[in-house]
């Protein structure tokens, strides 16, 4: 999907499968909080659906009260940070 012209109603987590749970993906300019216990996969939900607006050319953001930059490279891009490409 290409956000250059009109963009889709709906934002991309660029994962089939839970798009099409959520009909399409998450609606824009909403704010959405991921709840849960550690290790559940919130960060790494949140880094996807970053990735996948990157990968599309849309700006993001992502705010953490709990971990540092060298914290989330670290862990969720081992080898020499995040890649927007596929």
């Amino acid at each position: 999907m290409s956000n250059k012209g009109a963009q889709s109603a709906k934002a991309l987590f660029g994962i089939p499968g839970l798009d099409d749970i959520l009909l399409g993906g998450l609606r824009r300019n909403r704010v959405f909080l991921f709840e849960g216990s550690p290790g559940a996969g919130k960060t790494t939900l949140a880094l996807q659906f970053l990735l996948e607006g990157a990968r599309t050319g849309e700006k993001g953001l992502y705010i953490t009260l709990s971990e540092t930059e060298a914290e989330l490279v670290r862990s969720h891009f081992p080898t020499d940070g995040p890649s927007t490409t596929a």
